[in-house]
């Protein structure tokens, strides 16, 4: 997730021509961060402001070392779901749950 005011955005990026929505995020996932998901499965897609969203949830992969890779000034940290919930943009909490 990335800040932006009091708000944060969840990873983004584009699918590439051939790709499918799994394999997209797996690739963006792994330009952002540096890391790898395993078990990915899609959850959702909704139109917003006019662009298509895509939603997919994944665990990271056994074995995982070395540190995560962050784009830009991004900074990470683990937080309890209720924040997670109370901070995300758009209808995120909503469709996540589901």
């Amino acid at each position: 997730m990335e800040k932006k005011g009091d708000k944060y955005v969840l990873l983004g990026g584009k699918i590439e021509k051939g790709e499918t929505v799994l394999t997209s995020a797996k690739r963006e996932i792994k330009e952002e961060l540096g890391i790898l998901l395993s078990k990915l499965k899609y959850i959702s897609s909704r139109r917003i402001s006019g662009r298509e969203i895509h939603f997919v949830k994944g665990r990271l992969s056994e074995g995982l070392f070395g540190k995560i890779r962050l784009e830009k000034k991004l900074k990470m940290a683990w937080v309890q779901k209720r924040v997670f919930f109370e901070n995300a943009l758009f209808p995120c909490p909503k469709i996540i749950r589901s």
